[in-house]
């Protein structure tokens, strides 16, 4: 082997660790987004299961089941309290009634405080995005939501089921 094919194998060496180190700073780098996002994912979800167990938890619940139940089924109906402040009527209304359509999508009781308390870090972020009415962080909605869901699920046979 010539002195310059040599040399081209030690550049292409040096050239292929530059190349695996940088894919494992990435990788770690990886690795710590996606612990964070998980330990976000999880105090979401823990603030949200607290909350909906403080509710249950109120005198109009205690030690009934049933009345658990019927809530839940009702919070879990596309126009329920779980997303709506003003949410449809308890009792099945007709859908031809004006009482039927609610108003206030996602700053129901259960969604507008968890927002709002993680919002304010977002707000603290590097990222100055505009957060505003236009312009939702549709990612923090979702795992709220999705968190909402899975809180009323666990107390759907009128009792709590850790999910």
């Amino acid at each position: 082997m010539s002195s310059t094919q040599s040399l081209h194998v030690i550049k292409s060496l040096k050239l292929y660790v530059l190349i695996a180190s940088l894919a494992n700073a990435s990788y770690k780098a990886d690795i710590q987004a996606y612990n964070r996002i998980k330990t976000w994912k999880f105090k979401i979800a823990s603030s949200i299961l607290t909350e909906i167990q403080k509710f249950f938890d109120k005198m109009m619940f205690c030690d009934k089941p049933e009345k658990i139940c019927e809530y839940v089924c009702w919070a879990l109906s596309p126009n329920g309290p779980a997303y709506y402040k003003m949410p449809t009527q308890e009792c099945r209304v007709d859908w031809m009634h004006s009482d039927y359509l609610p108003d206030g999508f996602l700053p129901s009781e259960f969604v507008a405080p968890i927002t709002a308390k993680y919002l304010s870090y977002a707000k603290n972020s590097i990222l100055h995005l505009p957060l505003n009415a236009k312009h939702l962080p549709k990612g923090l909605y979702v795992l709220i939501m999705t968190a909402v869901e899975r809180a009323f699920k666990a107390h759907m046979n009128g009792r709590f089921d850790p999910p």
